[in-house]
């Protein structure tokens, strides 16, 4: 009887180290699939930043020669272009939390929870 007690006890700790062995190895895929996601969407947002940046750049040249053109000078277009980017700037600051933090914090928080 209590040789058949013990080798019950011994199958049951094997069970329950298999069953603890499994756990980790699930949370460790999971934590690998979560870091690939961050990584392949950080990659993403990275090339689209730099892509939107290029566009950004060339219209803001294209509108500085367009107002250049009708003004009649390229120190007024600049002087005219640099109060625009300014007032832009001034904006987004003020708006920061509305139009980043929040949005962010949002995405952060559901990727941890796991929700959509």
């Amino acid at each position: 009887m209590s040789n058949h007690l013990m080798t019950d006890v011994g199958e049951n700790l094997e069970y329950v180290k298999t069953i603890v062995n499994n756990t980790i190895e699930l949370k460790k895929i999971e934590a690998a699939e979560t870091a690939s996601s961050v990584v392949s969407v950080s990659i993403l947002g990275l090339l689209i930043g730099a892509i939107s940046m290029f566009i950004f750049a060339m219209l803001l040249i294209f509108f500085t020669l367009l107002i250049a053109q009708s003004v009649g000078s390229l120190s007024t277009a600049l002087l005219i272009m640099s109060g625009c980017l300014a007032v832009l700037i001034l904006i987004i600051y003020g708006l920061r939390k509305t139009l980043i933090v929040k949005p962010i914090t949002k995405i952060i928080y559901s990727s941890i929870i796991g929700t959509n």
